[in-house]
């Protein structure tokens, strides 16, 4: 999955516009991590920002 497809998820769960709970959105993140699609520090951004809300 792509960074920008990530940060799209989180938008969405922001606005309360998806199903997926954080914790789906940081298996998808973690997912993306492993298969090399995003780098270690957006992983760490998208960690970050979901412990927000």
């Amino acid at each position: 999955m792509r960074y920008s497809n990530l940060l799209d998820l989180i938008q969405d769960f922001i606005e309360g516009e998806t199903s997926l709970t954080a914790d789906e959105i940081k298996d998808k993140a973690y997912d993306a991590y492993q298969e090399g699609d995003i780098d270690s520090s957006q992983y760490d951004h998208v960690l970050n920002t979901l412990d927000e809300f």
